[in-house]
């Protein structure tokens, strides 16, 4: 074991990127020797390991490290150092939904990045405030960041860098409703993970799959795609996003009106959520408990989950999950006959819609304000409204365009399948061969 610290140690030293995952991180070896490690570069880079050790499963002891990294960078007038600790601040920060603080750390690591020409630091700032702008709802700002992410990515050659630039490409597509462009920049992301063997980023690739497949009604295959993303998800006991892929498999079962099933994975998701502080999450999941009880016409929960969302949402500025639950609260007063608070959530619903151009939050807005209108016996705004809908509808949804994608995944589906008997047949090979 002390032979593979020193060559561990030898790696970062000489500023090679060992191979290794978060799994295969032995955090007693990391511990011992950051504690024996002189107050040098190196040990700033053994505090950084730490970090991203515990960041997803035990991030209250995150802060300590970091800001060990940043009072010894400080000291030794190491620029990377400090570029790397501030950029870990946000992080840190960012997964307790306190985005204004990360923001803030975000750009001081940009700032440092563009000082030492660090491209792959500069990188991985543009992704993580691309992230904030997704996760707050701004999703122009976001892509817009993400392209100053891939082409920076693209001009250093940093492979893992464009498949997440891609892959998030994708998801942000995915969001506006634009499901080809989504899928065609998820399965270039997934590809290039695939080809550097990074299992944690194949698990994202997967379980954003999931989500294309969710919105295409293909319900099953979403579900095969997110219990293969949770497997690897619960192999590195990455808690976000088993909450995260738990959260996602409740939806589909309520989508096949398993209502069991999909309450199961909510609560386990809601559970591990609560207990990590995974505040997103947990208003994903109240929305969700809101939709589900909204199916089976409990609508005084509905309205009480929905509302605890939408509370728990504002209180982290995600905008996007506050219209998605306001779109479900105006559902729930259609059926209750009370048009007038459905058309007022819808509304709100709408205007988010139109100001960060998301068209699937906006069609299912119009389609509860065409309803609302329509039983107060305004006919003529209702089907004003419902035209709309219906054109949104069709941009997104018409036959043609799912046709399109579902042989796109195919045809990668069955390139995968052929790479992999291609890959078993030189295994056998081999085998033979050495008998």
């Amino acid at each position: 074991m002390r032979c593979a610290i020193i060559f561990y140690f030898l790696f970062i030293l000489l500023g090679i990127q060992p191979v290794y995952s978060q799994k295969d991180l032995n955090i007693d070896s990391l511990l011992t020797a950051y504690d024996n490690q002189a107050s040098d570069t190196i040990k700033v880079k053994v505090g950084n390991a730490i970090v991203n050790y515990y960041m997803y499963r035990e991030p209250d002891k995150v802060r300590r490290f970091v800001m060990d990294m940043l009072d010894l960078s400080s000291a030794l007038e190491y620029d990377s150092g400090k570029c790397l600790g501030y950029y870990q601040m946000g992080v840190y920060f960012n997964d307790q939904d306190q985005l204004d603080s990360a923001r803030h750390y975000y750009h001081l690591s940009l700032d440092i990045a563009n000082e030492i020409s660090n491209m792959k630091y500069k990188s991985q700032a543009f992704r993580a405030l691309a992230i904030i702008e997704f996760s707050t709802g701004n999703l122009l700002k976001a892509d817009s960041i993400n392209n100053l992410d891939l082409a920076n990515t693209i001009k250093y050659k940093d492979s893992l860098g464009i498949a997440l630039a891609y892959d998030f490409k994708g998801t942000i597509n995915q969001n506006k409703g634009h499901y080809l462009i989504a899928l065609e920049n998820v399965l270039k992301g997934l590809d290039l993970f695939e080809q550097l063997g990074d299992s944690i980023r194949i698990a994202d690739g997967l379980n954003h799959l999931a989500t294309l497949e969710y919105n295409l009604g293909n319900f099953k295959q979403a579900i095969h795609y997110n219990q293969k993303a949770l497997g690897i998800y619960e192999a590195y006991d990455d808690s976000f996003y088993q909450a995260q892929a738990l959260n996602d498999i409740g939806i589909m079962h309520m989508k096949l009106k398993q209502y069991s099933d999909a309450i199961s994975y909510y609560d386990r998701s809601f559970e591990l959520s609560q207990d990590n502080r995974f505040k997103s999450i947990q208003a994903a999941t109240l929305s969700n408990y809101g939709t589900l009880f909204l199916e089976l016409k409990e609508f005084n929960k509905a309205i009480a989950y929905l509302n605890r969302s939408i509370l728990l949402s504002k209180s982290i500025n995600a905008k996007r999950r506050i219209a998605i639950s306001e779109n479900k609260l105006a559902q729930v007063y259609l059926l209750k006959g009370a048009p007038e608070k459905a058309i007022g959530h819808a509304g709100r619903a709408k205007d988010y819609a139109e100001a960060n151009q998301n068209i699937s939050i906006k069609r299912v807005a119009l389609r509860n304000i065409s309803e609302a209108l329509e039983q107060l016996n305004k006919f003529s705004l209702a089907l004003e409204n419902y035209k709309v809908f219906k054109i949104l509808s069709d941009s997104i949804l018409n036959k043609e365009k799912i046709k399109k994608v579902e042989e796109f995944r195919m045809q990668f589906d069955t390139q995968r399948k052929e790479a992999e008997i291609a890959l078993q047949n030189e295994e056998i090979k081999s085998l033979s061969f050495l008998a």
